[in-house]
C-alpha cells in the first residue's frame, strides 16, 4: 500500500512538471509573437538572424541592418541604395559547424540598375557566432 501512495506522488508530481513546462512554452510563445523581429542583440538561428537583417534591409535601417553583421564587414552595408524590397524571401540552412554557419536565401528576382542587380534571386549568407552568443553576418553573395 505505500509503494501505491509513493507511485501515485510521483504520478502527480510528473503530471504538475508536465503542466508547467506546457505553460511555459506557450508564455514564451506568446511573448516572442508579440515582439516582431528580433534585435541584433538577441541570441538566434542564422536563418532567424539572416531573415532579421533582410527585414531591416526592407525598413531601410542602416544602423540596424548594419548591427547584424561582425563589426569588421560592416561596410558591406555600404552599396545600398534602397532599392526595391525583398520578397518572397525563403531561407534554409547550409553547411555549418559549431561557429559557422551558411544561409542560403531565394527571393523574388531582383531588376533594379540603381542597386545593379540584374536576374538576382538569391543570396548565401556567411556567418560567425561569437563565443557563446549571437550569430554575425561576415559575407553574403549572389547564389
Amino acid at each position: 500500500m505505500a509503494r501505491l501512495g509513493a507511485m501515485k506522488r510521483k504520478v502527480g508530481v510528473g503530471v504538475v512538471v508536465l503542466v508547467i513546462v506546457a505553460a511555459s512554452g506557450i508564455a514564451w510563445s506568446l511573448h516572442h509573437a508579440d515582439t516582431g523581429p528580433p534585435s541584433p542583440s538577441d541570441v538566434q538561428s542564422p536563418v532567424r538572424t539572416t531573415e532579421a537583417w533582410f527585414a531591416a534591409f526592407n525598413a531601410r535601417d542602416t544602423p540596424l541592418a548594419q548591427a547584424y553583421f561582425a563589426p569588421a564587414d560592416r561596410d558591406q552595408m555600404d552599396w545600398s541604395s534602397w532599392g526595391q524590397p525583398f520578397t518572397d524571401l525563403n531561407c534554409s540552412l547550409g553547411p555549418h559547424r559549431q561557429r559557422l554557419a551558411v544561409v542560403n536565401c531565394t527571393f523574388a528576382t531582383q531588376n533594379d540598375p540603381n542597386s545593379e542587380m540584374s536576374n538576382v534571386d538569391g543570396w548565401s549568407v556567411s556567418m560567425t557566432r561569437e563565443l557563446f552568443r549571437r550569430w554575425l553576418i561576415t559575407t553574403y553573395g549572389q547564389v
